[in-house]
């Protein structure tokens, strides 16, 4: 026991773990192995060795980039491997059965999951103020923000309810905040964490921190079903506008409110006028002396036509500096004046 009486059954741990999935028609097969590099305790004192080794199989019936909120059944077995002294794994196989459910709108992402686990029955202090673990629930949450397509940042709330009233277990609950950023190759990420505990219960750490690195090629590599390749497209996460103006960069492309004006001078002629605009994939016509479009950035042709003005042909720039007018002069055709012929008689 400590001075204070108490006994800690884990005091440091580091730990690694190695996974692979692998993903056919919405369902997932997975396994994870453990290994613990040092674990110091009341009970250990440095030791390293192997955790429980983890196969799992998840099945996704709503993906929430198709349908308005992803949904997805989880089953786990556990298997007894564990080889350290220090209370880190089960004496006989576990299992877990959780339902998921996740939800994306522009840049937020939430997520939760909750499930049952089967713990066989072990007991701590069997006199007064027993700490017992036996079947439990459990219960995730989350959100995170996607600062960039390729960047975000998560709150993690992770509970576990022991049975029991006078379970001096108690139920322990642990925070995280953590971070992820996708290399230059779309299917490798970074991920990091820092959390800890927020009750006093077996199970809620002092401090933890996490940090890995996921491969993870995409089973359909068009996450914004765009038809351009996530490896290829600048915004994986937000389909491309295809109109014609920059639709290989993946990135839905930014427009102007642009209005096109005619300056005919003092002159009591007008028109009729036929103005066209082209470039960039867009043909527009419009007649009369004004009209109002849409444009993306970038250079175009402007036309004007009128029976008695000299046309005009000239390029324009939009750009995306917000609403704009462009308004272009016309000069009209010189008007014939009759002149009288005088014959000599007259004079």
């Amino acid at each position: 026991e400590n001075s204070d009486g108490s006994q800690v059954f884990l005091r440091h741990v580091l730990q690694t773990d190695f996974g692979a999935a692998y993903t056919h028609r919405g369902v997932q097969y997975g396994v994870n192995f453990p290994i613990y590099l040092f674990a110091v305790g009341d009970y250990s004192s440095g030791e390293a060795g192997t955790g429980d080794m983890a196969f799992e199989i998840k099945s996704a019936l709503q993906d929430r980039y198709t349908d308005p909120v992803g949904f997805a059944l989880k089953a786990r077995i556990l298997l007894p491997t564990n080889s350290v002294t220090a209370p880190l794994g089960a004496d006989s196989r576990t299992w877990e059965m959780s339902a998921l459910v996740d939800h994306e709108r522009n840049n937020f992402i939430v997520m939760g999951n909750a499930g049952l686990r089967s713990v066989p029955l072990a007991v701590w202090n069997e006199g007064k103020d027993p700490a017992q673990w036996s079947d439990q629930l459990f219960l995730r949450a989350a959100a995170a923000y996607r600062i960039y397509d390729t960047m975000g940042v998560s709150l993690e709330l992770d509970a576990i309810y022991n049975q029991g009233r006078d379970n001096t277990a108690g139920n322990p609950i642990n925070g995280f905040l953590g971070f992820w950023r996708d290399t230059h190759r779309d299917d490798i990420t970074l991920r990091a964490g820092l959390g800890r505990g927020l009750t006093e219960a077996v199970g809620s750490s002092a401090l933890q921190v996490v940090a890995g690195l996921a491969w993870q090629p995409s089973a359909a590599p068009d996450r914004d079903k765009d038809t351009i390749a996530n490896i290829n497209d600048l915004c994986p996460s937000t389909p491309e506008d295809i109109d014609g103006f920059s639709d290989g960069d993946g990135c839905p492309d930014p427009s102007t409110s642009v209005t096109f004006a005619i300056d005919s001078g003092d002159l009591n002629t007008v028109g009729p006028f036929a103005m066209s605009i082209t470039g960039n994939g867009v043909h527009l016509s419009n007649k009369g002396t004004s009209f109002t479009t849409t444009l993306h950035p970038g250079t175009y042709q402007l036309s004007i036509l009128s029976a008695n003005y000299e046309p005009v042909q000239r390029e324009v720039i939009v750009d995306i500096a917000g609403a704009t007018t462009i308004v272009t002069s016309v000069t009209p055709y010189p008007i014939p004046v009759p002149t009288s012929l005088l014959s000599t008689e007259d004079e």
